[in-house]
């Protein structure tokens, strides 16, 4: 098993932050007996072996993997079993855990939890002493990064061993802050009451999700049970949309709450201080005293977390690279809606020559109702600009409505198969572009990167397959390329037995690109591939367990390429690398990938105190050179502009981007502490990635003039 075992279902789901108005208080847990919870396991298994769209059978592979599954779960950084507990539960239920569920018995899920329960208990006792003891800080050793895929210890001694380094790592971290060695000892005393009380409370409910979600992550990473409470919380997050919170996507990992990805608009990504990977170990409200959070149950950090708009929410934050934790300051706020929306850029390029392109941008961060709508109306307004090419930036962009992709695709083409749909049965259905006209003819480049998505991966695929334009980004994207549906239980079982059993989310179709292939784990290849440090971080679906397979089909979606890729592609390319080579800020970005590499390589954190302050001194120095070399640059010589969809609706105008606008823009959201003000931060007006993509588009016009394409190539017809 790899080192994402059961990433989305360790003790609490993938939680979307996006506020208090998702739910007013917490929600009361459903009373689930053991038999209603056997009836659940039974139905759940059932709709599982039958519906999902890898067809696989319920064998003695799949049993043993549920039960390592569940025992993953409970039990991530294998700490708490000893090997002879496995051994035993291995023998006494690896093989037979369907044998169990076919006859309404879940006692299994329970049964394997009061033992992990009292195993527990036996190592929250020690770490108690442990606290209390005096730790040598001056000798080197290490503590292993992670040891998911590392055997359960054999013995007490040895499992007394490793909680000994885990409890010097934790207070060698605290002592990075200026809490004193005594207020550390309460801290930790407070957080291994709070761990082992939480679990020791655990209900029925709370069980029999960790338990199903093992079951439903050995068909693949996007299948999971909803317990009753859960799938509450579900259906709130899909109606009520005026959120006020932070704007994170959050998950639970190794027994840290983990950022997956930031929502645009929000504090979080408009603080400049959050990246995805990076785990929040406290939470603080205001003023008051941080609450720890490690080993807390997610849907209580997301609690803590949520609060009344305008109030301040304090994270701890452990940096994915362990370099030293911090403190972010965030107000809490509505997550706009209108920041989710479509916006322009119109950023002026001045050649070597001396001319002025106009270049327009599109960015898009996710495929809601009406986006293509928008995107047209901002297509509209560059045109008026005359913009000499358009970059759709689909750059972080994790998905959304299908019928969206395939009429953002169709903008910038006439007509056209977009993508093909594999369902469960076998049946293949093509989606074509829904509208014959054709928005925006002229030269286009799609930006992408690790984190676009299912939709945003539909479009670049569609996009490059019909040679329409250049895509560039990352080694690949998502890789997500797979269509999960939502089943409400209660219409599979009798209301007497049960009146709220949960939802069950299961993958059910497959998406394939025009041309045969799948986006699926393989994610899609840019033309032009820029660095990036997300390619080296486990991010995509190829690195979650049990993702499914990359694979072709024979694709019966006919079209005509427009030819506008492979003459040009290979000068671009070699143009790009060379810039990539000079520029400073992706020498930073090589600087940093090799960083994340050494690591890789190392598997291990230092417990030696000297040590780990040098290497949090070397990081911060790093950050503060790079900081004020950017701060010396010269300013772009070209102005940057943008439009918003509000602005389209006050009958505004674009109007410049500048570092000082930016800067106002987060001091009035709070994103700024007085530290920072101080320090003036660097800002991106454009950021790295996309003024190389820019630089490629000048490149591929002057490429496209030269050679007279746009005016003799008659399937497209190029309004200059």
């Amino acid at each position: 098993m790899n080192t994402m075992k059961s990433q989305l279902t360790r003790i609490g789901l993938t939680a979307v932050i996006l506020g208090a108005g998702l739910i007013s208080g917490s929600l009361r847990a459903i009373e689930i007996s053991n038999d209603q919870a056997g009836v659940i396991s039974r139905i759940t298994t059932e709709l599982l072996s039958r519906l999902h769209f890898s067809n696989n059978d319920l064998d003695l592979e799949r049993s043993r993997e549920f039960l390592e599954n569940y025992l993953d779960s409970l039990d991530p950084r294998r700490m708490v079993f000893l090997s002879t507990d496995v051994d035993q539960l291995r023998e006494s239920y690896g093989d037979r855990m369907f044998d169990f569920i076919a006859n309404n018995r879940a006692s299994i899920a329970f049964d394997i939890f009061d033992k992990y329960l009292r195993r527990l208990e036996q190592r929250v006792e020690h770490a108690h002493k442990l606290i209390d003891s005096e730790f040598d800080f001056t000798i080197n050793e290490d503590l292993q990064r992670d040891r998911s895929e590392e055997p359960w210890p054999a013995t007490d001694e040895d499992a007394q061993e490793l909680w000994r380094k885990r409890i010097k790592d934790e207070f060698l971290r605290s002592r990075n802050t200026k809490d004193s060695d005594e207020q550390i000892r309460e801290k930790l005393h407070k957080r291994y009451r709070t761990l082992f009380n939480m679990l020791s409370n655990y209900d029925n409910e709370e069980v029999l999700q960790t338990f199903l979600s093992a079951l439903g992550e050995t068909f693949d990473p996007h299948s999971s049970y909803m317990s009753p409470t859960e799938a509450k919380n579900f259906e709130i997050q899909n109606i009520d949309l005026s959120f006020f919170g932070i704007g994170a996507v959050l998950q639970s990992l190794d027994g840290y709450t983990q950022i997956v990805r930031l929502i645009p608009g929000g504090p979080a990504e408009e603080s400049k201080e959050l990246n995805p990977k990076d785990r929040i170990i406290a939470v603080g409200q205001g003023d008051e005293e941080p609450v720890d959070t490690v080993e807390m149950k997610l849907n209580k950090v997301v609690d803590m977390i949520r609060g009344p708009r305008g109030t301040t929410v304090k994270l701890t934050i452990l940096p994915e690279d362990d370099s030293g934790q911090k403190v972010v300051t965030l107000v809490r706020d509505k997550i706009k809606l209108e920041e989710q929306l479509a916006k322009a850029r119109l950023i002026e390029e001045v050649l070597l020559s001396g001319e002025l392109l106009r270049i327009g941008v599109l960015d898009l961060n996710q495929f809601y109702d009406n986006c293509s709508d928008h995107l047209a109306i901002l297509i509209g307004k560059l045109k008026e600009k005359k913009v000499d090419g358009i970059v759709l930036n689909l750059a972080g962009n994790s998905g959304g409505l299908l019928p969206e992709a395939q009429k953002v695709a169709g903008l910038f083409i006439k007509s056209g198969p977009i993508v093909v749909v594999k369902e469960v049965t076998g049946n293949q259905m093509t989606l074509r572009d829904p509208d014959p006209d054709i928005v925006y003819d002229g030269p286009l480049v799609v930006l992408t990167d690790k984190m676009s998505a299912s939709a945003s991966e539909i479009v670049a695929a569609a996009l490059q397959d019909h040679e329409r334009g250049i895509v560039v980004g990352n080694k690949t994207t998502h890789g997500k390329g797979t269509v999960q549906t939502v089943l409400d239980l209660r219409r599979y079982i009798l209301s007497r037995v049960i009146d709220t059993p949960g939802k069950l989310k299961l993958t059910v179709s497959k998406f394939y690109r025009i041309e045969g292939s799948t986006t699926q784990k393989d994610g899609v290849t840019p033309d032009i591939v820029l660095p990036s440090v997300l390619d080296y971080m486990d991010l995509g679906e190829a690195s979650l367990d049990n993702a499914l397979e990359s694979d072709r089909i024979q694709s019966r979606a006919r079209y005509k390429p427009f030819d506008l890729v492979l003459d040009y592609v290979g000068t671009l390319r070699q143009n790009s690398e060379k810039r990539v080579t000079e520029s400073q800020d992706f020498t930073y970005v090589m600087e940093d990938i090799n960083m994340i590499r050494e690591k890789k390589e190392d598997k291990t954190i230092t417990l030696n105190e000297e040590l780990r302050k040098k290497e949090i001194e070397e990081n911060k120095k790093r950050k503060e050179l790079r900081d004020e070399e950017r701060r010396n640059r010269p300013a772009r010589k070209g102005m940057v502009l943008e439009l918003t969809m509000k602005d389209i609706e006050d009958g505004r105008d674009f109007t410049a981007v500048t570092e000082e606008s930016l800067l106002e823009e987060l001091r009035n959201s709070g994103s700024l502490d007085e530290e920072e003000e101080e320090e003036e931060p660097f800002l991106y007006v454009v950021d790295p990635y996309l003024e190389e993509s820019v630089q490629i588009m000048a490149d591929y016009i002057g490429l496209l003039r030269e050679k007279k394409k746009l005016a003799g190539d008659k399937s497209l017809v190029m309004d200059w």
